[in-house]
């Protein structure tokens, strides 16, 4: 008798069914499949994938620009610039007590001394010795009750054969004169301004049957007027708008309030003696 019981597992293994690996050969095929369709859509520049991956480092660009555009106009911001400007006129004729006709608005405005101040629009100025002008302003209403009074260094600057003054800002400071929080007046008290007024004049001749021939002028004036303040705080969408209308009006004001002034003044000049000293109502040289 032949003891079959050691021969058992190699009869078993014999009768297994074998594995038949053709079965994975159509799952290769769809893995290599697959991986060729992942490749072209990651790095062909057509395929959408692609775009997808450009969008992304795109996007990536993007917000990296985007944050440096914000710091830098956080930078610009820094320094705020609230500007303004008018332009006003009035009619101005040689008065009928003149004590000259020479005694006209270009020679008032040109060579009389007695100009300076109207022309600097100030009740406080004083000349220094290096021949600019220091005066004080009238106040400016700002925001928040707050009242500043601009301090100017002007020089006048006349230009006979252009017919025209120039009143230019050279230096600018501004003192509180009441009102504001205590950072609001530091940053107001470290601002400046920066500025100028042209005068100009047209001369016409104008009838009158009871007095002939009269000489008749219309005196323009241009203000620009622009206050820098340097803002340590971040500031909302449109603060300079505001700040500019607040500017735009002190100059429509005071454009036309000086060229009343400027007549009043000349007016005055007019009817003076031809040898009055024209230095008597100068303020004199710091």
């Amino acid at each position: 008798n032949v003891n079959l019981t050691r021969f058992m597992p190699y009869v078993h293994a014999r009768t297994q069914p074998k594995t038949d690996f053709s079965v994975l050969k159509p799952m290769r095929s769809y893995f290599t499949v697959w991986c060729t369709i992942v490749t072209s859509l990651l790095f062909t520049p057509k395929a959408i994938g692609f775009v997808c991956v450009v969008r992304l480092n795109t996007c990536a660009r993007c917000k990296d620009k985007a944050r440096r555009q914000r710091q830098s106009s956080s930078a610009r911001q820094a320094v705020i610039k609230f500007k303004g400007a008018a332009s006003s006129s009035v009619h101005i004729s040689l008065p009928q007590n003149a004590s000259s006709p020479s005694r006209t608005l270009p020679e008032f405005l040109l060579h009389s001394e007695q100009s300076d101040v109207v022309l600097l629009d100030s009740d406080d100025a004083s000349q220094r010795a290096d021949g600019l002008w220091a005066s004080r302003q009238s106040p400016i209403a700002w925001f928040g009750g707050l009242e500043l009074i601009p301090v100017f260094v002007t020089r006048i600057i006349r230009e006979e054969e252009k017919g025209r003054v120039t009143t230019q800002i050279v230096e600018a400071q501004s003192e509180i004169m009441r009102g504001g929080g205590n950072l609001i007046r530091r940053l107001i008290e470290q601002s400046t301004f920066e500025g100028q007024n042209v005068f100009s004049w047209g001369q016409h001749f104008q009838h009158d049957h009871d007095h002939g021939t009269g000489l008749d002028w219309t005196l323009s004036g241009d203000l620009s007027l622009t206050l820098i303040i340097n803002f340590s705080i971040p500031l909302p969408p449109g603060f300079d708008k505001i700040g500019s209308k607040i500017v735009s009006r002190t100059c429509k004001k005071r454009s036309l309030q000086n060229l009343l002034d400027v007549k009043r003044a000349y007016e005055s000049w007019a009817c003076l003696p031809l040898h009055e000293n024209d230095m008597n109502n100068v303020p004199k040289k710091q």
